[in-house]
């Protein structure tokens, strides 16, 4: 019974290491220009053994999107399962996608290939995920529009758009915006200041009238890895 638990602790370990090293080499060069040898060197492991868990080349890939995309959610899942108002839950899942993103940048840049590969991968394996994430998020809105904090014409779909857009281009466009700024936008302030900024613009396009919203400094101590 102990070797069976060990055998099965080791192949966990060995997917693990696999999936790992092939997201950074995926991230890296993409799908197309990845190689097999490359991510088997990175691992540490046979080459057959990627075949015998994940079947090919491109359900590897399919792996590697799918893990990315349900840490997303189930960062989210646990923030609004929590306890707290509405309107912290709200605030806490941006902050967590926020800081997620901050400390995967291997992630960033995954969903940049997908999109210059036209998402051929991702619908394969976001459509469930998203669907799935997407009912607590519509719960927690259908809340506070019931409440009256939340404006009752915000469609979800455009509000995950418009947030995802707002968090994931500041990092996706690193490279860039250090012509904006002399200071290294991962600095932990300028991490704080755009969150607050991402914060103020979302809240105040969905609150309902009269209804007030201070950004509250969540710091650097929420970023996932």
């Amino acid at each position: 019974m102990e070797s069976r638990v060990n055998r099965t602790r080791d192949a966990g370990a060995t997917k693990a290491r696999i999936l790992e090293a092939a997201r950074s080499v995926f991230a890296a060069k993409g799908y197309n220009a990845a190689r097999v040898d490359e991510i088997v060197a990175l691992a540490r492991v046979n080459k057959r053994m990627v075949y015998h868990y994940y079947g090919s080349k491109e359900g590897l890939y399919l792996a590697v999107l799918g893990d990315s995309f349900s840490r997303i959610f189930s960062l989210n899942r646990e923030v609004l399962a929590g306890k707290g108002d509405v309107l912290s839950r709200a605030r806490a899942v941006i902050t967590q996608y926020f800081y997620f993103l901050a400390a995967n940048p291997d992630v960033v840049r995954l969903m940049g290939w997908e999109t210059l590969q036209g998402g051929q991968h991702a619908r394969r394996v976001l459509p469930d995920i998203f669907s799935a994430g997407l009912e607590d998020l519509e719960n927690v809105l259908r809340q506070g529009v019931q409440e009256g904090i939340f404006r009752k014409d915000v469609d979800i779909r455009r509000l995950v758009i418009s947030v995802s857009g707002l968090c994931l281009n500041y990092f996706s466009r690193r490279e860039m915006l250090h012509f904006l700024w002399p200071r290294d936008i991962l600095h932990p302030e300028m991490l704080q200041e755009h969150l607050d900024h991402v914060l103020d613009l979302v809240f105040c396009g969905i609150l309902s009238p009269g209804v007030s919203f201070e950004v509250k400094h969540t710091g650097v101590d929420q970023m996932e890895d």
